[in-house]
């Protein structure tokens, strides 16, 4: 199985009242929470896509503790590259896989566009803690994209986890928000009407 997820801010105290909310008392009892909803979900040979902000420290304290052994890292604005790349499967900027024939671009960030949007591809992302969401689907209706970080999982599922590759790939059913054949067609229409 392969997973997605995204912002699980280890050791970062400031992530449960200032950035977040969630509702933890003490960063430890957050950080033992989020490590056992993970090893819930994700067995030692599953694969766990994590999309940045991994901890404010100890990343391989952390990393031991999750018992999947396949965890790629894109890098977040809080991750520090040489911690990761002691710790994780492989860690870059961005990645874009292949799963059954269907494409999926990861970053950190949110992206109007990444390659491929305007061909049916997927897009995931973390860094918003969910925040924008309602925001973003308005402005681009029926878009291919979604955070998966673990604030995100909450709002949806009302616990802290990992996002599922079928979870995911159900967003390959919306319609999308750059519609190439819609973009053409008006084209064609206005310069009928230039002449």
């Amino acid at each position: 199985m392969i997973y997605f997820t995204s912002d699980l801010h280890f050791a970062h105290e400031r992530i449960i009242k200032d950035f977040s909310q969630r509702n933890f008392k003490t960063i430890e009892e957050h950080d033992q929470h989020i490590i056992d909803q993970v090893n819930k979900y994700v067995g030692p040979k599953d694969i766990l896509w994590h999309l940045g902000d991994f901890s404010w420290g100890s990343v391989g304290h952390y990393r031991q503790r999750i018992k999947c052994r396949q965890i790629h890292a894109i890098l977040g604005n809080h991750d520090k590259r040489g911690q990761l790349e002691k710790n994780f499967s492989t860690v870059q900027e961005v990645k874009e896989l292949k799963v059954d024939g269907q494409k999926i671009f990861m970053s950190h960030y949110p992206h109007v566009y990444w390659p491929s949007s305007h061909h049916n591809s997927i897009h995931l992302y973390g860094h918003l803690h969910y925040y924008r969401e309602a925001l973003m689907d308005e402005m681009m209706p029926g878009r291919r994209a979604m955070d998966v970080g673990i604030d995100a999982a909450f709002h949806k599922f009302g616990e802290y986890r990992p996002f599922t590759l079928e979870e995911v790939l159900a967003l390959a059913e919306r319609p999308g928000h750059h519609n190439v054949e819609h973009e053409r067609e008006t084209e064609e229409k206005r310069k009928k009407n230039e002449n």
